[in-house]
């Protein structure tokens, strides 16, 4: 009996929350999330869609990122897809316990498909800056601003997402970003998975 008890004990200890999960200084983790957004420039269009992003640390400062995703419309006959992918480097350029200051250099690569038949292939890059500071023990705030650059096209990309971790190795995320060209913004849910 005292070794069941010591056992449940040892698996509630487990599960509640460490004295300090957030670590807004670890850029290694893998993370998935279901979008939801809309265009305004297309009549409000409704989209939905999924992304894969997520960064490996080479050192303290330097990092890849990379990221894959896809959207398009909630419903009708017009079918519109939308793939996103990236592939860059980021550099950290200021650290402090519980924040983060980082830059970014991307390749970007998109391909519009009008009805899985008809399709275009973009590529350009996009820059971008942000800041990672832990807001508690479990939550950390991500700021970001992108310029991307793609075909003929130029926008600014601010966003932002909310980390609450779970456990040391889970994450639930949610975050917002905004296309200032296109009039586009999306709400994303998810998970991250750190892997150190």
């Amino acid at each position: 009996m005292k070794d069941l008890f010591s056992k449940a004990l040892l698996g509630l200890a487990v599960l509640a929350p460490a004295a300090a999960l957030a670590d807004a200084n670890n850029f290694n983790y893998l993370e998935g999330r279901y979008l939801n957004g809309e265009i305004e420039e297309l009549n409000d269009l409704d989209v939905d869609g999924w992304e894969l992003n997520g960064s490996v640390e080479l050192t303290d400062q330097i990092f890849i990122t990379a990221q894959f995703g896809e959207v398009e419309p909630d419903e009708g006959n017009f079918n519109v897809e939308l793939e996103t992918a990236s592939l860059g480097l980021g550099y950290v350029f200021g650290q402090t316990a519980n924040a983060s200051y980082y830059g970014t250099l991307r390749y970007v690569e998109q391909e519009v498909a009008v009805n899985n038949f008809a399709s275009t292939d973009e590529d350009g890059y996009a820059i971008g800056f942000g800041t990672r500071m832990n807001l508690s023990q479990q939550a950390e705030l991500r700021l970001n601003l992108d310029y991307v650059d793609v075909g003929d096209e130029d926008t600014f990309v601010p966003s932002a997402q909310v980390v609450y971790s779970f456990t040391p190795q889970v994450a639930g995320v949610l975050d917002y970003s905004h296309s200032t060209d296109l009039d586009y913004h999306t709400v994303g849910l998810g998970l991250r998975f750190y892997f150190r």
